[in-house]
């Protein structure tokens, strides 16, 4: 599990070294990067709980490494096309922050129904 945080510690970090970064770019690339933390989080919530994904990508039953991981690719993924078109970071990082916040408040819903 230290493996994995350590993971989601460096993804996060990601752009603290461009210089070039704007201060709204930073901020946005920390909302997505948390929206899909917490997305993973939940998500490993509801499946320690006898739950299941339903993300075709992940499988039904993932264990909580795959998921972490793949969080961390989404994040790298948009990180990096951040880094292609640059002009379209914020708008990059606040798609990305939809869908993270969106599967989390799904997960929160999912919470909800089962308890």
């Amino acid at each position: 599990m230290k493996r994995i945080f350590a993971l989601i510690v460096l993804t996060v970090l990601l752009p603290v070294g461009c210089s070039d970064y704007t201060q709204e770019e930073k901020i946005w690339f920390g909302v997505m990067a948390s929206s899909h933390i917490l997305d993973a989080y939940t998500t490993n919530r509801i499946l320690d709980d006898g739950g299941y994904e339903i993300n075709p990508l992940l499988g039904e039953h993932p264990n909580n490494e795959s998921v972490y991981i793949f969080k961390a690719g989404v994040i790298s993924i948009l990180w990096g096309l951040g880094e292609i078109v640059p002009e379209k970071r914020v708008s990059i990082y606040k798609f990305g922050s939809m869908i993270g916040f969106g599967a989390s408040a799904w997960n929160a819903y999912q919470f909800e129904k089962n308890d």
